[in-house]
């Protein structure tokens, strides 16, 4: 007597079951696969992600089987459970005609925002413009994951249950998209960016993450060399430009403002995101400012300045003989005396 398989996918009769869903028995399934659209890479990374991390919960959708044991809609899930090599319980339809395929998995996809306003609903507790909420989190987990530029990758997804547990962690994001709402403004369209990066300085910058949030909405009491003046002036001339870049250039704004350096010029280092003041993401180390010394261009570094054994008459001695004055080494460091160069 042949051995009974794993899993038995045919059925002449509708009906639905929980089944642990190991490897073996996605692979089977797949073998009947024949009617399915193409496979998205980054959609079974996405998953198989959660099921790595232990976020995959039973929620009643099902895969779906036909008479035949062809699979009519889950493919992704179940590639998903081969990529992450874990075991999870799934419900499973079999005895579906495969004729009506075409109607299956017609709805809209839930956004974040559309889960954080079921959550709202579900715990009573009301939640403030969702839709933004979520786009601010999407940002501070693609920040702490370094994946602000790998848009479209599998491996860079935010997904719907990260949203919401990141929100679950960190209520106190909403307000910070409240506060970036409280005036019309051209600069609330950025309200998702700046409240992301608001949110991460004020851990360990309060005061200054209010102070900066209110000057780029408002436009008020902005200095001339303001570095958030800076930041409304690029972003309201400059608006073709790709995401990771203008957070680059506000995360930059940023720096010079908790910082107390002016600017009138944003000149981020090319192609990189800086460090969000008080953060580092995860796999990089926090890289040391550049001084802006001259008032003309406030991104002209300073070289370090060497001293010597002699209490500094080596270094002094170059930087005024640069001046077009000299130094003797000789002289005591309290009667220093300077003559001009002779110069033609």
């Amino acid at each position: 007597m042949p051995p009974e398989p794993i899993f038995n996918p045919r059925s002449d009769t509708v009906f639905s079951e929980e089944v642990l869903i190991t490897p073996e028995i996605a692979s089977l399934l797949l073998e009947n696969n024949a009617i399915n659209r193409p496979i998205a890479d980054g959609h079974v990374l996405e998953l198989a992600d959660q099921m790595k991390r232990g976020l995959w919960e039973l929620n009643g959708e099902a895969i779906i089987l036909s008479r035949e044991g062809i699979v009519l809609d889950g493919q992704h899930r179940l590639w998903a459970v081969i990529e992450s090599k874990k075991s999870v319980t799934m419900l499973i339809t079999r005895g579906i005609d495969k004729d009506t395929f075409h109607t299956i998995d017609t709805g809209r996809k839930r956004s974040g925002g559309d889960v954080l306003a079921i959550h709202s609903k579900l715990s009573g507790e009301p939640i403030r413009y969702a839709q933004q909420v979520s786009a601010a989190i999407t940002i501070c987990l693609e920040y702490q994951r370094d994946t602000l530029k790998k848009k479209g990758r599998g491996d860079a997804k935010v997904s719907r249950a990260d949203i919401l547990h990141f929100y679950e962690s960190n209520p106190g994001i909403e307000l910070w998209v409240v506060r970036s709402k409280v005036k019309k403004d051209w600069a609330t369209a950025y309200s998702a960016s700046v409240a992301a990066v608001c949110y991460l300085t004020s851990k360990h910058y309060e005061m200054k993450a209010m102070d900066f949030m209110h000057g780029f909405i408002t436009g008020e009491n902005l200095g001339g060399r303001s570095p958030i003046l800076a930041l409304r002036t690029r972003l309201g001339v400059e608006k073709r430009m790709f995401k990771w870049e203008r957070l680059a250039l506000m995360i930059y704004a940023m720096r010079a403002f908790v910082e107390n350096r002016e600017l009138t010029i944003l000149k981020p280092p090319k192609g990189e995101i800086p460090l969000i003041p008080g953060t580092e993401p995860k796999g990089k180390k926090a890289k040391p400012e550049v001084v802006n010394v001259n008032p003309e261009d406030e991104d002209t570094p300073k070289k370090p300045v060497k001293t010597s054994s002699k209490s500094g008459l080596k270094s002094l001695k170059e930087v005024f003989k640069g001046a077009g004055y000299d130094i003797s080494d000789e002289v005591p460091a309290k009667k220093i005396v300077s003559k001009k160069l002779k110069t033609r």
